[in-house]
């Protein structure tokens, strides 16, 4: 989206402080499905985005959240993330951008 408006003589900024709250509280298969759909999306439009990649981003996500969770004690919810973490990774894997 970024590199179609940027093509089309729009501005994209980055704002490193800004806070967003997301969610799709999707299940594991519907994080692998959409995973799998998004890395064959970037790896089919690598001519656009010059060769980036979904893990750089995932690490640090998984580092952020489970370094949190322990923290806090919420070991369950620390399970629950790995197979979360798990179903995104093969998810991209599958979709040819890892």
């Amino acid at each position: 989206m970024a590199a179609t408006f940027i093509r089309g003589g729009w501005k994209v900024a980055y704002a490193a402080d800004a806070r967003v709250i997301h969610s799709h509280n999707l299940t594991f298969a519907e994080e692998y499905r959409r995973n799998k759909v998004v890395a064959s999306t970037i790896a089919q439009n690598d001519d656009l985005l010059g060769g980036v990649s979904a893990s750089s981003e995932g690490k640090r996500m998984v580092r952020q959240i489970s370094g949190m969770l322990v923290r806090e004690r919420r070991f369950g919810q620390l399970c629950a993330f790995g197979i979360d973490c798990a179903a995104r990774f093969l998810g991209n894997r599958a979709g040819g951008n890892l």
